[in-house]
Order: structure tokens, then sequence, then C-alpha cells
């Protein structure tokens, strides 16, 4: 391993991208216990001991007789396949279920993101089933050794097409995501109520991270690789980049605050066969700017065609869902406008992302559909 990339690593491990040694405060843990599982640490550890505890905390009488773990994918976080056969179902659970878990010891791994990801289904999830069509969680819990789990329903087996990154979507399918973003943004606007959840924390937590990528070492190494290529010079320039990104921090903090998912991209989206967009990987879930998930998710959505078309509308039809859903007195749309027009940054560094993170396909994928909003809408010029 290079000194570079070891420097690199020991930077990313700073920003909480390495597993926590401990759980940090405001948790409500899942721990030992004859009431609550517990959480597997190793693979070998999710028996039908486990899953029979797990599942029997929502769905009394069930007993697990059989499990096979049919396909684990061990990325930032582990996310397995599980056949089950039951001795007793009364709740007629099904067959097949997912399991996302903290399995892997790597420099990108973070408990931060595991327990978000398990307190959301714990605490939120079924608050807001209405506002946003999401994945059902049939066990969620953290324990204070580090660990989080989430079973949830097997997608797949719905028949659900997953978001691709290289493959945008239709202004229709986009206009449902901006409405169920702008309801899940309705019930705690302006931060209200989130102040009971002491796990919630700030998306501006990761402008350590983002800071990160601006530095002069990493970002000359990844603007001079061929996933920059298609970059305009301006967006090639590290000065004029650092400058309006730290103008997007302290923009941002001047935005009304909501729930936001955090990671509102293509990929974690998916679609049912009828054509119903849902949005999964609750990972990043927290308070930020409102503007922080629609402008992600639109602009990664959608080619640069569609987008300059539609995106005023679209901005519309997300402050009118606001309205419809509660909000007295949104933004705008020309302070949304601005607002989107600026938080382009937020995507662009995609680009700057380190390939550990995402790989070359995504980078390229959504770098190039925000560096051409970024050119389009003169971004840079915004903060002049």
């Amino acid at each position: 391993m290079s000194t570079t990339c070891c420097r690199r690593r020991r930077r990313m491990r700073k920003f909480g991208l390495h597993n926590a040694p401990s759980v940090p405060g405001n948790v409500l843990a899942v721990v030992d216990s004859k009431e609550n599982p517990v959480l597997p640490r190793e693979l070998a550890q999710i028996d039908t001991s486990f899953l029979t505890s797990a599942l029997g905390h929502e769905n009394p009488g069930t007993e697990v007789s059989a499990v096979t773990l049919a396909d684990v994918r061990q990325g930032t976080a582990t996310s397995i396949r599980l056949q089950l056969d039951y001795a007793e179902n009364p709740h007629e659970l099904p067959g097949s279920m997912y399991l996302k878990g903290n399995f892997v010891d790597h420099d990108f791994t973070s408990f931060a993101a595991f327990a978000a990801e398990a307190r959301y289904f714990q605490y939120l999830a079924a608050g807001l089933s209405d506002a946003v069509v999401q994945p059902r969680a049939y066990f969620a819990g953290t324990d204070e050794r580090g660990q989080a789990i989430v079973l949830l329903e097997d997608l797949n087996a719905q028949g659900v097409r997953f978001g691709d990154c290289e493959q945008p979507l239709d202004v229709d399918t986009v206009a449902d995501g901006v409405r169920q973003l702008a309801r899940l943004q309705s019930r705690f606007w302006g931060g209200r109520g989130l102040e009971q959840f002491g796990w919630i924390t700030d998306v501006a937590s990761v402008a350590e991270l983002m800071t990160f990528l601006v530095q002069p070492e990493h970002f000359d190494d990844y603007i001079g690789r061929d996933r920059a290529d298609f970059l305009s010079p301006a967006l090639r320039d590290r000065q004029r980049i650092t400058f309006a990104l730290q103008a997007m921090f302290d923009f941002d903090a001047t935005l009304p605050r909501a729930l936001v998912h955090g990671d509102a991209h293509l990929g974690n989206t998916f679609q049912y066969p009828g054509g119903n967009l849902g949005f999964c990987d609750f990972q990043a879930v927290g308070r930020g700017p409102y503007i922080w998930d629609v402008t992600y998710f639109l602009t990664g959505a959608l080619d640069p065609d569609n987008r300059s078309v539609a995106e005023r509308d679209l901005l519309s039809t997300y402050l009118d869902e606001l309205r419809r859903n509660g909000v007295a007195d949104p933004p705008s749309l020309e302070a949304t406008f601005l607002a989107h027009r600026r938080h382009m940054m937020h995507g662009y560094l995609n680009i700057l992302t380190p390939v550990e993170m995402q790989p070359d396909r995504f980078a390229v994928s959504m770098g190039a559909r925000f560096a051409a909003a970024m050119d389009d809408l003169d971004t840079l010029g915004s903060f002049d």
C-alpha cells in the first residue's frame, strides 16, 4: 500500500468512516437480555435462535426452523439475503428477507451510519409510511458493542427494479419522488420535533469529509484522472471550487431545516412493476437544509436536457406539496431556485469521492449530470 493511500485512509478514519469503538451518546441500545436478542457479530451467528428472537419482537409466536444465507454482499455494509423456514409462522412472514449489518472491519465502515438506519426503522419509519415509499422492516436494533442490524423485506421478491446511476428517470417519476421528499420533510419542518430523537445528527457533520475532498493532494489526484475529463476549466479550478463549497456551507446554514434522507441519489431508489418510486438505504438520515435532498435527487435522476426543462416545475411541485402537508410559509420559488443552483456543489463532489467509496461508474454518471447543471446554472457565479 502506498504512503499516499495510507495517509488517505487515516484521514477518512478521522472523518468517521471507520468503525466506532463505542456507541455514541443518546442511544437506545438493544442489549443482551432475556427480552432482547443478542445481535450477531459474525455471519455464523445469524442462526435460527437469533432470527426467532428478532422476528418475535413484533410478531410473537414466530419460530424460525432453518435459515440459509443465500446471497452475501460485502460492501460498506454487509447485505445478506436470507431464506427462511418456519416451525411457526402465525403472522405469515415471508420466506425471504434481507439482513443489513456491520460484519466487515475496514476503513470505510461507520457504526454511525449503520445505527442511523436501524434507529430510523425503529423510531421513524412507521410514522412516515404514508409520506415516503420505503421497504418494510421486520426488526431493527443496535447494541452497545457497535452492531446495528435491520431485517428488511426482500424487494426483489416484489419484482422491483432498483435505480441505476446510468439510467436516468423520466420527469413524471422524478416528480413522484420530489413529492415524497416534500412529505417527508414537512413532518419536521423547521426542525420542530426532531429534538426528541437525540440520535439524529446534522448532515453538516459531513462537511469535514467534503472539505477533505478539495484538499490539494486529493483534489489534484482525482481531477487528473480519466473520470474527470469532461469537466469544464472552471470546474477544475480548485480555488474556485473550494471557495464555492465553503460558500454553500455558509448558505445552507441560513436555510430551513428538516428531516432529510441524506443520500437521496438514484442508486438509493427502487420502482415497483407499476412504476411507483420508493427510497431505500437510510444510513445518512439526519437533520439538514431542505434543499439537501431535493437538488441531489432531481439533478442526479434526470438527464441534463430533461433537468434543464423541468427543474423549475419540479421545485414548484415540491413547494406545493409542502403547503398541502401543512407547511404554512415555505420558501419562495425564487429562493428555492437559488438554493438549488448553489447546492449543485454537493453532487459535484461525486467526481472527487474515493474509489473505495464510489466506483468510477457512479462517479462519472452522477458527476457529469451535476457538472452540466453547474455550467448551465452558473453555480460558481451564484456565489459572487
